[in-house]
């Protein structure tokens, strides 16, 4: 048992060494330079029943500079998410409301269709619940002036707010964002979130965008990045600008962070990827061990002080790339929460991975059995 236990932490350890490594790969490129072409951009944001976002998102898009167009694409909302659009748009020419047609419904669909109408040489896309930065777009702007790049992902963060439960969520993403950048400084792209995210519309095209995972629910941002490094390996860089960070909200309820981390975790399975599926497994291996581990520590079947060790390891080495990746968000990183999250995370990691697969989730009026 002890050697087993050493092999597993051993490689969780040389696991977060390459990702602090990873990560300041990633930090070290170079962020948004001086423009010289001039690129259109078109930033597209599905949306359902986002009636109480969209008048502040509307306010930070017009603060935009590098602006060509904005499409919103309504997925059938059942609010009155069009009629508080409607009332927000003063240019009726750089923004649209465009709807879904009928059997056509999801993030997927809602993105392509947005492109087939968008006249931009840059698609942008974020989140209707997400508040955008005014230097958001000129970063993406000066990023494509590098002609092998073809897409860029950025940081997201969540909005710090006053509950225990939106601080721990606050953490836990940003370790998700961390490693998607630290992965890709290390050459081996795994994640990147769709609310920060800008591609070549040429580049969409190329690799033929979302074709063969279209009713996959998620995976609007990672597989089309695994199909942009396949036909591009350096094609991928990392929007290292701390002034280009897009924020979103915390999950208001236990109920609905379970349903978003389901429909993230529910794409696992169809993963073309073998390395990405491994690593994956290997998370989960750890989390379970450590969890079995921490059990056996109190029942007296572990040595005290092997385990004050190998817990020591795993608090250090987190902590670190942590805080390196939120000094970044601009959001220090709160150690009493941070010790939280090293009992609730395990948990979370488990429950979340096996019920992923086999359970069904609800997302905003629809469940996993929808037709997409």
């Amino acid at each position: 048992m002890t050697l087993f236990l050493i092999i597993v932490f051993g490689i969780y350890f040389l696991l977060l060494v390459a990702l602090i490594v990873g990560w300041e790969i990633s930090a070290k490129q170079t962020g948004a330079v001086k423009t010289s072409t001039p690129l259109s951009i078109t930033v597209i944001i599905p949306f359902r029943n986002e009636a109480n976002h969209l008048p502040a998102l509307m306010m930070d898009l017009i603060a935009q500079n590098n602006l060509s167009e904005v499409l919103f694409i309504d997925d059938h909302s059942t609010d009155n998410s069009i009629e508080v659009l409607k009332a927000c748009i003063r240019d009726a020419s750089r923004f649209k409301i465009i709807s879904l047609p009928e059997g056509w419904n999801g993030k997927k669909r809602a993105i392509h269709h947005g492109i087939q109408e968008a006249t931009g040489d840059l698609i942008a896309t974020t989140d209707a619940d997400c508040q955008l930065p005014h230097a958001w777009l000129n970063s993406i702007h000066g990023m494509f002036q590098n002609k092998k790049v073809q897409m860029v992902f950025g940081g997201v963060k969540i909005l710090p707010q006053a509950s225990v439960f939106s601080k721990l969520q606050s953490l836990e993403f940003s370790s998700l964002i961390g490693s998607g950048a630290a992965t890709l400084g290390l050459g081996f792209p795994t994640m990147c979130n769709g609310a920060n995210l800008a591609y070549r519309k040429s580049a969409f095209q190329d690799v033929h965008g979302f074709e063969g995972n279209f009713d996959i629910p998620s995976g609007d941002d990672e597989f089309l990045m695994r199909k942009v490094h396949e036909k591009y390996p350096e094609g991928i860089s990392f929007l290292n600008d701390k002034s280009a960070v897009v924020s979103t909200y915390a999950q208001p309820t236990l109920k609905d962070f379970v349903s978003q981390r389901f429909r993230w975790a529910g794409k696992w399975k169809h993963n073309q990827s073998l390395g990405s599926k491994l690593l994956a497994l290997f998370v989960f291996l750890f989390h379970t061990t450590f969890v079995v581990f921490i059990g056996l520590t109190i029942g007296g079947k572990v040595n005290v002080f092997f385990a004050l060790m190998m817990m020591s390891g795993k608090i250090l080495l987190e902590f670190v790339f942590l805080v390196r990746v939120n000094s970044f968000l601009k959001q220090p990183v709160q150690p009493i929460y941070f010790l939280v999250l090293q009992f609730v995370h395990p948990l979370y990691v488990i429950v979340i991975g096996f019920l992923s697969q086999v359970g069904k989730y609800s997302w905003k009026g629809r469940s996993l059995t929808d037709k997409l």
